[in-house]
């Protein structure tokens, strides 16, 4: 045992170790985030001894808390400077219902616990390093100061029994082992948020602060929902809107008794970001996380490769973003670190095999200027001077063994696609890879594999593929006939020469070819570990294929064209709803009219929230296709810059930003609903002469007789409803879950 000769080391060093002998107990005190980057810095929080060890003079911590609870309001919840965020670190009724301990069993176990803390290194004990469960909770504490709740100073954070909580407490409740995004709130004279994972007790602070803004402070409630101005244009801490820096609206907050269950229908709420196209600033890429997150996005998409940029630098070929602006590596590894703090997981999106002009343009320049460039991939040398070899170093069947296979097409100067029918080609860098080019797919594969591993290596588990438009849109004759997109794979019978001469197909066809690339493809990347998904306007679209997508490939469903999304479902696939005529913003103009006024008319705010359903994958309001329940996986909504300059950062902010909060709306609420009188849901199919939309409702099991759906929220005080200031209920319609802000209805 370690001796300490002076007698002021030695009591410090008492006092450090009774702290963690409390640790089980007692609450500890750590320090709140000012703003979310610090909660990074806070892995190893303060310890305040003198919060339990005061001089003989001061009060004993009973005493304290007592004389606390007297100045609290009684008639109600109070965030007020002296409010805490306070995580228990109790076990949850609900481990004891699964096996957990007796009460004495426990006990023992807590006094073990204790005694083999005492005897630790202090640091040792500190249940807040690596605990996700802490950094969530620091960084709302952020967010609640950076809109003046209760002040512009961050709530201290404590983490102990909940024996010690007080009125005005933040309590957070978690239960282990659930991550399916739901939460409970009760709130009396303290607000208890029980998550179901991290991420429930995340959106349940998010809920909170709505409410609190909701009843509070309306002037930071418009900063909060309309946030180019806010959340966009300054970070430096809780401001007015005149930017002055300070919040004239802190203060303390009274929120009334209620008690909230909620959850989201669809697991995936997805923006989509086309920064292949447009550079977007890493600034601007974190704001977009913040704001998503906040509106219950849980997946950013970040589509880095379209027919006009790369915007991610290659590690294999670096000179392919030379003289562009582009992302780096270490500010996209900083993007992903930072949305996993938001609770956000990424997705790269890499499109294959079409939209890759700017590559291949910058493919052939690159091999012009350097006649004696080769690449290495799968083991073989590629190039004008390499050796010869006998057939594609890797082509995969559709169970993943290779196949024999046709010597290169020597053509090294390009790896571009070109249309050939009745004897005519016509070349097209606009059409994507060639994938009859050897060299051509084991470029493309470096590339896709560089990528892979970087993403994998920061923690990503999806991979969108794309897939989408192989062949272009455009309209032209060739060959003596007329191409137009519902016959254009008529128009590259290369390809249909490759499945039957390389592939050994008998019959072989153009798609054939394509569908052989994205399983063999995805084969590989499913062996590093992820999901694939891609676009649907391409899949199972002629009646001379014969491969099949892989089912474990998941469907991005934007086009509500030959192959309806039940049909997918049907297949195997899981698929997203991204139908563009609810889920597209594009930025970019149709013969002079802006593509969001023309095309993408139906694409605002109101009629989103009104009309759109997120369960039926179609155009129109009127003819609903629904999948089964459990091949719904989610929805996106997407951000095209089809003009990358057209629209600034800025604008783009602006004009999506109302839209946004609608689709967000119609993902988390996906389920259509009516209620009795007695506001309980009715629950209604699709195909009755009733109602167009399907219900479904499921019962937390944790909140078993509480919870009659996990979609809708609860309101409560005893037997009652919660009132308003008017003394009248308080409807779904009235506080509804987002507190979707007026404009989306009105813009």
């Amino acid at each position: 045992m370690i001796r300490f000769a002076n007698r002021k080391i030695r009591i410090i060093a008492l006092l450090m170790v009774a702290c963690m002998v409390f640790s089980m107990g007692s609450p500890m005190q750590v320090r709140a985030a000012s703003e979310e980057s610090d909660a990074e810095t806070l892995r190893y929080p303060d310890v305040l001894a003198d919060q339990f060890y005061q001089d003989e003079n001061d009060q004993s911590e009973s005493d304290q808390s007592e004389e606390k609870k007297s100045k609290e309001n009684k008639d109600g919840f109070v965030i007020s400077e002296s409010s805490r965020f306070y995580i228990v670190t109790d076990e949850t009724e609900s481990e004891q219902e699964d096996g957990g301990q007796t009460a004495d069993a426990k006990k023992a176990d807590s006094n073990k616990a204790d005694a083999d803390k005492a005897e630790a290194d202090p640091q040792d004990a500190d249940p807040s390093e690596e605990n996700e469960l802490y950094d969530t909770v620091a960084l709302m504490a952020a967010q609640f100061a950076r809109y003046g709740i209760p002040s512009n100073e961050p709530l201290l954070v404590f983490y102990g029994s909940e024996e010690y909580t007080l009125p005005g407490d933040i309590v957070i409740k978690l239960i282990p082992g659930k991550a399916n995004q739901s939460y409970k709130i009760d709130i009396t004279d303290r607000a208890v948020i029980t998550g179901a994972g991290n991420d429930g007790v995340y959106y349940g602070l998010i809920t909170l602060l709505e409410i609190a803004l909701k009843t509070h402070a309306p002037s930071m409630e418009d900063a909060y929902y309309n946030s180019y101005s806010y959340s966009y244009g300054y970070q430096d801490g809780a401001q007015d809107e005149d930017g002055s820096g300070e919040n004239d609206a802190a203060g303390p907050v009274t929120i009334g008794k209620m008690t909230i269950e909620d959850g989201p229908d669809l697991e995936e709420r997805a923006i989509f970001l086309d920064c292949g196209r447009k550079y977007f600033t890493t600034e601007w890429i974190k704001n977009l996380i913040r704001r998503a997150s906040f509106q219950r996005y849980n997946t950013l998409i970040l589509h880095f490769s379209e027919a006009q940029g790369l915007r991610l630098d290659s590690r294999v070929f670096p000179w392919l973003t030379e003289d562009i602006d582009s992302l780096s590596m270490t500010e996209m590894a900083d993007i992903v670190s930072f949305a996993g703090k938001y609770h956000m997981k990424v997705i790269p999106s890499f499109d294959v095999p079409g939209h890759n002009k700017f590559i291949i343009d910058k493919y052939e320049s690159y091999v012009s200027e350097h006649p004696d460039f080769t690449f290495e991939y799968g083991g073989k040398t590629y190039g004008p001077a390499a050796p010869a070899d006998e057939g594609p170093a890797d082509t995969a069947d559709e169970d993943g063994e290779n196949s024999e296979g046709a010597a290169e097409d020597n053509d090294f100067a390009s790896i571009a696609n070109h249309y050939t029918h009745n004897g005519v080609t016509v070349e097209s860098n606009s059409i994507g890879i060639d994938l009859t080019k050897e060299h051509a797919v084991a470029f493309l594969d470096a590339m896709i594999d560089d990528y892979a591993y970087f993403f994998k290596d920061l923690g990503c588990t999806d991979f969108d593929m794309g897939g989408d438009e192989v062949l272009g849109y455009a309209s032209f004759n060739i060959g003596g006939d007329t191409l137009i997109h519902e016959n254009r794979w008529d128009f590259v019978e290369h390809w249909g020469d490759y499945a039957q001469g390389v592939m050994k197909i008998p019959g072989g066809s153009p798609s054939d070819t394509f569908i052989h690339y994205l399983n063999r493809t995805a084969l590989r990347l499913m062996r590093m570990g992820y999901t694939c998904r891609v676009f649907n306007d391409e899949i199972d679209v002629n009646t001379d294929q014969h491969f099949r997508l892989l089912p474990a490939v998941e469907l991005s469903y934007w086009n509500a064209g030959r192959r309806s999304a039940k049909h997918f479902a049907e297949t195997g696939h899981k698929v997203y709803n991204c139908v563009s005529r609810w889920c597209y913003f594009a930025s970019g103009r149709v013969d002079g009219v802006d593509i969001m006024n023309g095309k993408y008319y139906s694409v605002n705010s109101p009629n989103i929230y009104e009309n759109w359903d997120s369960l039926a994958f179609t155009s129109t309001t009127m003819n609903p296709k629904p999948v089964p329940e459990e091949m719904a996986a989610g929805g996106y909504f997407c951000i095209w810059c089809d003009e990358p300059d057209y629209k600034s950062e800025e604008t783009i902010w602006e004009e999506v930003e109302m839209r946004t909060w609608a689709n967000s709306a119609r993902l988390w609420n996906a389920l259509r609903r009516e209620y009795t009188e007695d506001g309980y849901p009715v629950s209604r199919e699709y195909g009755t002469e009733e109602n167009e939309q399907k219900c479904s409702y499921n019962e937390l099991e944790y909140f078993a007789g509480l919870a009659r759906d996990k979609n809708d929220y609860k309101w409560f005080t005893g037997e009652n409803r919660i009132l308003n200031g008017s003394g009248k209920p308080l409807s779904g319609e009235d506080w509804w879950i987002h507190f979707v802000p007026q404009e989306v209805k009105d813009n």
